[in-house]
């Protein structure tokens, strides 16, 4: 997503052709803003229309142009570390989550940070003498429904991918297990993608589809990205995932219960 910002003065008493601006003959100041999907707007775009009417139009003086796009961790982090007055090292768990949380969605980025204040989970400590955060309040904070949309529509672009494998997998364990769980499905070559769960995590993590949290628990950011996934497989598909996952695993821990057994002998 970007924000478009216009700025400018009107310099006629005709209408405005951008849909904003002073009153006729006012000569006043002129802000047109938009927010969009980049990946959306084209040449008809009713955002594209309107900036292309300002800065063509003879009775406007557009002075300036800002085009905030998205964020990356370094931005969010930068941003942090000068308004929290903290050394960026200091920052780093709460960039990621505010990364994660966002997508570096500029909007959404600066909403979450304000929910983060007002909530108290952001917070100065008069004992530490700086600002600093509730870790356990922090890492129970969702990712919003609309960011959720964005990486909703982009999963797509996983089709046929390993990662999409592991998601699945994921979904048929009601979108959370442990990472030694998923170990232990990683010997089963119909479940485990290519190269095993963890190495197929880190860009599932980065695009703000998964979670790996303190207690190496992995999960779904958000329940709309659960069920895609999961209603992205047919009936059939997931009936024969759920039976593989519980043959499999009977069949592991069976084993696994026998060799203590044996040891305990």
């Amino acid at each position: 997503g970007e924000v478009l910002t216009l700025v400018g003065r009107h310099l006629a008493d005709d209408d405005d052709e951008g849909g904003g601006g002073g009153s006729p003959g006012s000569h006043g100041r002129l802000l047109y803003a938009c927010v969009y999907r980049d990946d959306e707007v084209g040449a008809g775009h009713p955002a594209t229309v309107h900036a292309d009417a300002l800065r063509d139009s003879p009775h406007v003086d557009v002075v300036d142009e800002i085009v905030a796009s998205s964020l990356g961790r370094d931005d969010i982090s930068s941003m942090l570390a000068a308004e929290l007055r903290l050394p960026r090292r200091l920052v780093d768990r709460l960039t990621a989550q505010v990364y994660n949380r966002t997508l570096g969605h500029a909007m959404f980025v600066v909403q979450l940070l304000n929910r983060l204040v007002g909530s108290g989970i952001v917070s100065y400590s008069p004992a530490r003498q700086r600002y600093a955060w509730d870790e356990d309040r922090l890492a129970r904070v969702r990712t919003f429904d609309s960011v959720a949309s964005v990486i909703v529509s982009n999963l797509t672009s996983l089709d046929g991918t390993e990662p999409l494998k592991a998601l699945r997998v994921l979904s048929c364990l009601l979108g959370r297990a442990d990472l030694g769980l998923l170990r232990l499905l990683e010997s089963n070559g119909t479940l485990s993608p290519d190269g095993g769960f963890e190495t197929n995590l880190p860009p599932l993590v980065d695009g703000g589809i998964v979670e790996v949290s303190s207690d190496s628990s992995v999960s779904f950011t958000h329940d709309l990205i659960l069920q895609q996934v999961y209603e992205g497989m047919s009936p059939e598909e997931r009936a024969g995932m759920h039976l593989e996952i519980g043959t499999h695993l009977g069949s592991v821990l069976r084993l696994d219960d026998r060799e203590g057994a044996a040891l305990e002998g």
